[in-house]
């Protein structure tokens, strides 16, 4: 994937969606994909326990970024500005709490699947300021048009970025208030 703005090539490789942290951490481990690698899950405790799974108990308390409902401010500036002093010998894993306007530069990038707006913050976070980078995306409606044929081998960013929103659901209010419809 190729951009027009200053980001790098994206290599994206697609699994099915996972819902066990064990053998997501199994896999990003076997990818090398330990260090240098910004995680993004749906959930805050799913993002703890892949997390755990991958540096251990201690290391994933100094490594993990959720929201302030779950963690102070002042630990996940901490745990950020230390992956981002060193991002070759760090990682850091989070909840959506990560996935909007936050600039890092991480080598490895594993998201998963969400609403097409979430999606779309989170995938922004790869190749970042030129660099290339690899993502690792759990994502079923992803890999089902993966192994029906359906994905090309390359994509302009935009046309990919466009494709994420043709596929996944849109978080759409309209449909929020219709329950409280008055009438006559």
């Amino acid at each position: 994937i190729e951009g027009v703005s200053n980001t790098g090539t994206v290599s994206l490789l697609l699994r099915p969606r996972k819902d066990d942290p064990a053998t997501i951490a199994q896999e990003v481990t076997e990818l090398g994909m330990n260090t240098n690698v910004v995680a993004i899950f749906n959930t805050a405790i799913k993002a703890w326990h892949v997390a755990e799974k991958v540096w251990g108990n201690e290391l994933a308390r100094q490594r993990l970024f959720v929201g302030q409902d779950k963690m102070s401010e002042r630990q996940r500036v901490a745990n950020f500005q230390a992956f981002v002093a060193n991002p070759p010998g760090n990682g850091l894993c989070g909840s959506p709490a990560i996935e909007a306007g936050i600039d890092f530069a991480a080598s490895y990038l594993v998201i998963e699947e969400t609403y097409a707006d979430s999606f779309l913050q989170r995938f922004g976070r790869s190749a970042r300021s030129g660099q290339d980078a690899i993502v690792l995306c759990y994502s079923s409606a992803l890999y089902d048009m993966l192994k029906k044929g359906k994905l090309k081998c390359a994509y302009a960013r935009q046309e990919f970025l466009n494709l994420v929103r043709q596929t996944l659901p849109l978080k759409e209010p309209r449909n929020l208030l219709t329950g409280l419809a008055a009438y006559p």
